[in-house]
């Protein structure tokens, strides 16, 4: 990280921590692309909130990360090796990328805790018996 931290030093905007929430969310909808080489991951949070601030993603074939993708959009977004990576990620940077949209918020809007949090509430409830 440190070798390209140098190297492309001129073209980042921003490296390391952002102790505010709200200066995340900023920095990411600032943000067009997200290439991802996760090898370990159990959710990809942070691949759901990039996609929810509108950030096109590029993400292995592996892990939770086809999970987040609506089918429509796997092709695009989804890479099998770092061949694959390279190549897709250099036509995007060459030629443009695909623009996401809504569809890919849309799709990890599953997720959004003020739509999660009535439905945990109500099943809880009803565990407890209180209809």
């Amino acid at each position: 990280f440190e070798a390209a931290r140098r190297r492309l030093a001129s073209e980042i905007v921003h490296w390391g921590y952002v102790p505010d929430r709200d200066a995340y969310w900023r920095w990411l909808q600032q943000a067009d692309i997200l290439p991802v080489t996760s090898r370990h991951d159990f959710f990809g949070r942070s691949v759901v909130e990039a996609m929810a601030a509108g950030v096109l993603p590029l993400l292995p074939r592996r892990l939770a990360y086809p999970e987040h993708l609506p089918e429509s959009w796997q092709a695009t977004c989804l890479y099998g090796d770092e061949d694959e990576l390279k190549l897709r990620l250099g036509q995007w940077l060459e030629h443009g990328w695909p623009a996401p949209q809504q569809h890919l918020r849309q799709a990890v809007r599953r997720y959004d805790w003020a739509l999660l949090c009535p439905i945990y509430d109500e099943r809880l409830a009803h565990m407890r018996g209180e209809n």
